[in-house]
């Protein structure tokens, strides 16, 4: 069991999940992973979700809408043994995602609590902040004088920005009314669980354009980055850090931030690997193709090889006209034949291509890679086509029948008498 409410399945090793994984959701606490294992439905063909044991790791796979998933969860922090950066790091190594990496879950935010007479607060307990920049304040040059912050403050991956702010997502807080939408703005994060007010207030003095604050994004952006994925955090404010911190609104923040990721991957249009899946399928098609037309080189080049003994072996008159004798028949008989099958071959595995590509099963890119250069060489016609193909001219396959036309043209019926 995943816990008490969600019914899952153990596998042990990534490889016994077989869809490709689209993303990866990385979060940090109990009540964030809950909420991601309530978006979740088992992936195509399972009837639950996967518990998933790989080396030290513990991964759930499902789907979220219409994307695989697999969620992770990492320590509190970003720079620990178990902490965001390494457990993101580990996850896209073992899943490699074709869509990136994206952390919900709970923060504080900067702007409340609200007072009674603030008819629109510019954050209430719920609000989901989209971080557009996460901003670690971690790194600092400590002087006599002043401090002064020396960390990257890394703007989150355009994809998802753009997708979220074209999102209309909305909730409505208990009580109220009106609605209210996304948060967009950089959200700070380190190491220290932020409950004091005096120590918040310096941070945003530091940091002015930040609007909220959690402990885990800086790791995930640093392991996304080395990676060379698309990552976002989407937290949602569950409490002021200012000396009141308590877990009463852990569930409904975790919710509302997994919610927003939920309604992202109810569209279509995520980078799900679908078409680099088909290029391997197709190549696959026609590395077995030029399989079967290696098979059959190899099998007309041997038998080449025994005609040119053949050949070597038959006597000939004063003018050099072949005397074959009659005894020869069956084995010259024999050779035509075989080379007449690998002919066969050749232009079935031809005419298969053929039908896969005019059925579109194929792209012209692999068929002129895969056959178009020996269609080229061997067959009058240069492109694919539904009728039967007959060898040029030119063909090596013509010269050797043509051969074999010849020889069983020239029996010596003398021959057989000596």
């Amino acid at each position: 069991m995943c816990d008490q409410r969600h019914k899952c399945e153990a596998r042990t090793g990534a490889s016994s999940v077989q869809p490709q994984i689209h993303f990866v959701l990385v979060v940090a606490v109990q009540v964030e992973l809950s909420a991601v294992l309530d978006a979740m439905s088992p992936l195509d063909r399972e009837q639950a979700l996967l518990k998933v044991f790989e080396g030290d790791s513990v991964y759930y796979a499902g789907k979220v809408g219409l994307y695989n998933c697999v969620a992770v969860m990492c320590h509190m922090g970003a720079t620990g043994r178990d902490s965001s950066i390494l457990a993101t790091s580990t996850a896209l190594k073992t899943w490699k995602p074709t869509a990136g990496v994206i952390m919900p879950g709970i923060a504080f935010g900067r702007f409340g609590p609200p007072t009674d007479g603030d008819r629109s607060p510019k954050q209430v307990i719920g609000d989901v902040i989209v971080a557009t920049q996460v901003v670690p304040y971690e790194p600092q040059r400590m002087g006599i004088s002043e401090n002064v912050p020396r960390g990257a403050h890394p703007e989150s991956s355009l994809l998802f920005c753009n997708r979220l702010r074209n999102l209309g997502w909305q909730w409505a807080p208990s009580g109220s009314a009106s609605t209210r939408g996304l948060l967009e703005g950089p959200l700070l994060s380190g190491e220290k669980l932020v409950d004091d007010p005096a120590f918040k207030a310096k941070l945003f003095e530091e940091f002015p354009k930040a609007i909220g604050g959690e402990m885990e994004g800086a790791g995930v952006y640093a392991a996304a980055a080395r990676e060379s994925v698309n990552w976002i955090v989407v937290k949602s404010i569950c409490d002021w850090g200012d000396g009141n911190k308590s877990k009463e609104h852990q569930p409904l923040a975790a919710k509302n931030s997994v919610s927003v990721v939920a309604a992202l991957f109810s569209e279509p249009g995520m980078p799900t690997g679908e078409g680099d899946r088909i290029d391997q399928v197709q190549a696959a098609v026609m590395r077995s193709k030029i399989e079967l037309i290696r098979r059959a080189d190899e099998v007309r080049q041997s038998k080449s090889g025994a005609l040119m003994k053949l050949l070597a072996s038959v006597p000939r008159d004063n003018d050099g006209n072949l005397q074959v004798p009659i005894s020869m028949k069956p084995i010259i008989e024999i050779l035509s034949e075989e080379h007449r099958v690998a002919l066969e071959q050749w232009l079935n595995a031809y005419e298969d291509a053929c039908g896969e590509f005019l059925a579109g099963g194929i792209a012209r890119k692999y068929f002129d890679v895969g056959l178009g250069q020996e269609i080229r060489e061997l067959v009058e016609l240069d492109g694919p086509q539904q009728e039967r193909l007959r060898p040029r001219e030119s063909s090596p396959y013509k010269a050797i029948h043509a051969t074999y036309e010849a020889l069983l043209g020239s029996y010596v019926g003398e021959h057989e008498k000596g």
